[in-house]
């Protein structure tokens, strides 16, 4: 369940209640999961936050305010005082409820080692690079949908080779914009091999405005240079065989496997939600 701020709440809320699915709480599907009584017999050592979007923070009132939440540099200053401090016209994010805040560690992946979190905590963050993202840490890397947006990696299996599930939030909002050609798209390393190689393949998802196979990319962007830097590292880790991209509102995902990625690669979750986007992709070429 999301907590709505009141500016949601009271206005645009009614026009979204009909396409809303309930999926269960989280703090439910966790107990369920643990068959445990309460959220603290769960050892949770902390919460991380993709982004300070509505339709992603849930609701943080159902886990104990002494875990920290885990959010990307510059969150906190972007949602300041939250939803209260907005109405007083001070420093605030209208749709950050202020009740998150209060009496909560809110801590930027920046400032862990600075922070009073747990050292077991503080001993697995390191600077790493992550494919073709060059800054990332080795729990979760950068984005740039919104101030301090966060994408995670993730390992699904160790044997008999390593599988990984990449969770990107709203790096990109459908999938025809990070897997835009027809699969199979798999690319090699003679693809990759050169600068001039790798701008060519840059320049062919939208190579022509008519090819209907590709979504255009019609959005407000802070830097459009690093949009499309983000959309073609999630373009080249979706065509690493062991790698499954996986956006928070790819659709074409949730039609085709629900919302689970443990095991993914033996049971073809990849190859069912590109075929599905294939399919969505032909059936509006149609129109």
């Amino acid at each position: 369940m999301t907590v709505l701020p009141e500016v949601i709440a009271s206005g645009s809320a009614k026009f979204l209640k009909p396409e809303l699915h309930d999926h269960g709480q989280l703090k439910n599907v966790l107990l369920n999961k643990f068959h445990v009584d309460s959220i603290d017999q769960i050892g949770l050592s902390g919460i991380i936050l993709s982004h300070a979007h509505m339709d992603h923070y849930g609701n943080l009132l159902d886990f104990p305010a002494s875990l920290p939440v885990f959010v990307g540099p510059g969150t906190m200053d972007w949602v300041g005082g939250g939803e209260d401090a907005a109405k007083r016209g001070e420093k605030g994010l209208m749709t950050f409820p202020t009740s998150f805040l209060e009496g909560r560690a809110f801590i930027e992946m920046q400032n862990i080692a600075e922070s009073d979190v747990d050292d077991r905590i503080k001993s697995r963050i390191r600077d790493a690079k992550v494919g073709p993202f060059e800054r990332a840490w080795d729990w979760f890397g950068d984005g740039s949908h919104c101030h301090g947006h966060m994408v995670l990696c993730a390992k699904t299996a160790s044997s008999p080779s390593p599988t990984y599930v990449l969770l990107t939030g709203d790096a990109a909002h459908q999938q025809a914009l990070y897997h835009p050609l027809p699969p199979p798209l798999q690319l090699n390393a003679e693809s990759l091999s050169t600068p001039a190689a790798a701008e060519h393949n840059a320049r062919q998802p939208y190579a022509s405005e008519s090819d209907r196979r590709a979504t255009p990319g019609f959005f407000d962007r802070g830097s459009g240079a690093a949009a499309m830097r983000t959309l073609a590292a999630l373009s080249r880790l979706e065509a690493c065989a062991d790698v499954m991209v996986v956006l928070a509102h790819e659709i074409e995902f949730a039609d085709a496997v629900g919302l689970r990625v443990n095991g993914w690669w033996d049971v073809g979750y990849k190859e069912a939600k590109i075929e599905w986007g294939r399919q969505a992709r032909e059936r509006l070429a149609a129109l």
